[in-house]
């Protein structure tokens, strides 16, 4: 195991621990979801999660306002997810 992935270990331990009950709880979880993406991946500044909702793409945890943007402008160009 490689020391990035030893310290990846507890981010992903806590994302195991999460409680989802509600919608605030499940837009909690999908931020901690991305930020913990953002954490693990080498030279990472930004991260999003994306569903297809009624078939549109929703952008449900993003780790900053850099992420939801570059989100926000795929969808409007009719590309990305």
């Amino acid at each position: 195991m490689s020391d990035a992935d030893a310290q990846s270990l507890p981010r992903f331990d806590a994302l195991w621990r999460t409680v989802v009950s509600d919608d605030a709880n499940l837009q909690t979880a999908m931020r901690r979801v991305a930020e913990t993406g953002r954490a693990v991946v080498a030279d990472c500044d930004s991260a999003s999660i994306t569903i297809i909702e009624r078939g549109r793409p929703v952008t449900v945890g993003s780790t900053n306002d850099t992420a939801q943007a570059l989100d926000e402008a795929q969808y409007s160009a009719g590309e990305g997810p």
